[in-house]
């Protein structure tokens, strides 16, 4: 890592650490989002019809496959916690160490995600998905994703094991490099290449071009970490199981894994919910539109959280409690702010971002309702994300934990359940219901994060504090 990023980390401006950690991971959340929307733009093409139940096909899949993905994530954030604070102590082999364990643990559990998934996607979706055509489409898309978690996974913890060193620039090369082979891919497999006898896969094109974009990825980021180039260096001695360093890792990510996976669940029932209002079609269909546009205005904030989570890790590891907490309040503000200007812009122009990707009125039009309603509580979840961010970094992900299920199942499942259905607001309850329940969950974020738990360092021996 450059010294000079280091400094900043640990004694320059706070604005400045944020920025400079966190416009690469900006730009790489962006990259992501355009991967996300080029998959959706492309089976919005297949037709008026066909292509609103492509869409909700999408919407009904992700939090499916991110309940498995949630299920491992735990390592990765104990994995950025430890990391950063071995680089915070000046202690480059031990973060060597815990980020072989990372991948190793990773690896291991990739499979054993892909093969629950291929077998549990069919009877998975006949409980939750209504629509038939919709529930075919789902599950012949999540097989193939499921295929390829194991790729999946590695870029994972490729991605967060460099966050914790402070290089958020070589992620975003290497996401860089995926988006582009998806867009390339995405509209070749689905329609074919004119002139030619190859008429594409249609739908199922988009979890081919996601598999084989993936699998090319994944080499190139196993080959990056093993090379000496980066400032982690992996070695297959490092992979080898360290039982003491492996229950370390579970017991910092367990937290992490059970609230992610808690939130993902609670989305799932959420999709639930609903592909259950109206004729279930069209608010799948414009909440999964509307929820991509937004979350092109998330990629700033997940960007300064995920640098937020390296600040924090590397100064309680080096000592300077009071500079993490500074960082900490000074995040909020911002995150909160720009998505309050991220909201207003996105209200503006909503018409016109939603008519992108879809060519059917009623969408079009629960869309613009969708987008009016949650985004008025959009700056909130800002306040939310940094606490997290700071819990992540600090490694007392039990706290993490607590705050994601406060949001989703204390707050959000129950309120969309009232609202939807006892109170017979169908979709209108939903989207009040998803918004309020970002606004009660920042209001115990910041709670949590004023009584101060996350002063305390995971690793031992911290050292003296650096003198700014």
């Amino acid at each position: 890592m450059k010294r000079t990023i280091h400094d900043k980390i640990l004694k320059g401006g706070i604005i400045v650490a944020l920025f400079s950690l966190g416009w690469p991971m900006m730009v790489s959340s962006f990259l992501q989002s355009a991967y996300n929307l080029t998959d959706t733009f492309w089976v919005g093409r297949l037709g008026e019809q066909q292509g609103a139940n492509a869409i909700a096909s999408l919407q009904m899949t992700w939090p499916i496959v991110w309940l498995m993905i949630a299920l491992g994530m735990g390592f990765g954030i104990a994995g950025l916690a430890l990391v950063s604070q071995y680089i915070g102590a000046k202690k480059p082999e031990e973060a060597n160490k815990a980020a072989g364990q990372v991948y190793f643990l990773f690896f291991t559990f990739s499979f054993i995600v892909a093969i629950v998934g291929v077998l549990v996607t069919p009877t998975l979706n006949r409980y939750i998905i209504p629509n038939e055509e919709v529930r075919e489409m789902a599950t012949l898309y999540m097989r193939v994703i499921f295929l390829g978690q194991p790729f999946m996974f590695s870029v994972i913890a490729f991605d967060f094991l460099l966050r914790g060193y402070g290089d958020t620039k070589t992620p975003m090369y290497v996401t860089a490099v995926s988006v582009v082979l998806n867009i390339i891919l995405d509209p070749i497999l689905m329609f074919g290449i004119p002139g030619t006898t190859f008429s594409g896969f249609g739908f199922i094109g988009a979890a081919y071009a996601t598999f084989l974009t993936r699998s090319l990825v994944s080499i190139i980021a196993v080959y990056l970490i093993f090379s000496g180039r980066l400032g982690i260096t992996l070695t297959f001695e490092n992979l080898k199981p360290d039982w003491n360093i492996i229950s370390k890792i579970i017991k910092i990510g367990i937290p992490s894994s059970l609230g992610g996976s808690g939130a993902a669940f609670g989305f799932v029932i959420m999709m639930f919910m609903v592909a259950r209002v109206g004729d279930g079609v069209t608010s799948l269909a414009a909440y999964g539109i509307g929820d991509r546009i937004i979350s092109i205005m998330f990629i700033i904030i997940s960007g300064l959280q995920m640098s937020l989570s390296t600040i924090v890790g590397q100064n309680l590891g080096a000592g300077n409690i009071e500079r993490a907490g500074k960082a900490a309040r000074t995040a909020m503000v911002m995150m909160a702010s720009l998505l309050a200007l991220g909201a207003l812009g996105i209200w503006v122009f909503r018409e016109p971002l939603l008519s992108i990707f879809t060519t059917n009125s009623a969408v079009i039009d629960e869309g613009i309702l969708f987008i009016g309603i949650f985004g008025l509580f959009m700056p909130f979840f800002g306040v939310f994300q940094a606490v997290q961010g700071v819990y992540s970094g600090s490694g007392h992900t039990v706290y993490s934990m607590g705050l994601m299920i406060v949001r989703l199942w204390v707050l959000r499942v129950p309120l969309s359940y009232l609202f939807a259905f006892v109170f017979g607001w169908d979709s209108v309850g939903l989207w009040w219901a998803m918004g309020l329940s970002n606004f009660g969950a920042c209001i115990v974020a910041v709670i949590i994060f004023f009584w101060g738990k996350w002063k305390t360092p995971i690793i031992k021996d911290e050292p003296e504090p650096i003198p700014s």
